[in-house]
């Protein structure tokens, strides 16, 4: 059976279920205002669905000048493993490569360990860490481990084709067809009711 996903930009409809998510999979997650205030600032959002229609992630960018900062990226608990993580990231670099970016920068908590060999994969380096600068139960503090891509090391297609289907993060990529290329991202954001019927599926045999 052929597991159809597509690729959207974050409109303010999408909300209600993102937050549902955001609680779902963080102890400290993002409030909606948080993410309606990126969309109004003019933040990149981009979810990724099933063929069901059904959020299974999503991510948000801010671009600064020539740099973007990812800001968030989730991965639904029952999406995990599925190579979803590493759709929406190949989506992050497309679109900084869209807008001429030199360097992506993140920052992971330190024990978030399935993310951090996410960005490894992509060639994110580690060039600092902020301490005590994410929140913990029980009042406690973890620090902050501080990620770098640079445009100069670029994830060709023909990388992610390399990768082995049994792969715990990249697992059928090679059999995708990833969206939202060059301008017509700028197309979309400008009219997103009306083009989102027109998103090309892609999915997995």
């Amino acid at each position: 059976m052929r597991d159809k996903r597509y690729l959207m930009p974050m409109i303010a409809s999408d909300l209600d279920e993102v937050e549902a998510v955001e609680r779902v999979v963080y102890t400290f997650p993002w409030t909606r205002e948080s993410f309606e205030d990126s969309l109004n600032n003019g933040h990149f959002g981009i979810c990724l669905r099933n063929d069901a229609d059904a959020l299974v992630g999503y991510c948000m960018m801010m671009l600064v000048v020539d740099e973007m900062h990812l800001l968030n990226l989730c991965v639904t608990p029952d999406a995990q493993g599925k190579g979803v993580g590493v759709t929406l990231m190949h989506e992050v670099v497309q679109i900084a490569r869209t807008h001429h970016i030199n360097s992506i920068l993140l920052d992971v908590r330190l024990s978030n360990h399935h993310a951090i060999r996410l960005y490894k994969r992509f060639n994110f380096v580690v060039i600092g860490r902020r301490k005590n600068y994410y929140s913990l139960l029980n009042r406690a503090r973890e620090d902050a481990i501080v990620m770098r891509y640079s445009m100069s090391y670029s994830v060709s297609v023909l990388q992610f084709s390399a990768m082995k289907h049994s792969d715990e993060y990249g697992r059928c990529v090679s059999k995708k067809t990833f969206l939202l290329r060059d301008a017509a991202l700028d197309s979309m954001r400008e009219h997103p009711e009306r083009n989102r019927t027109k998103a090309r599926a892609y999915g997995k045999s």
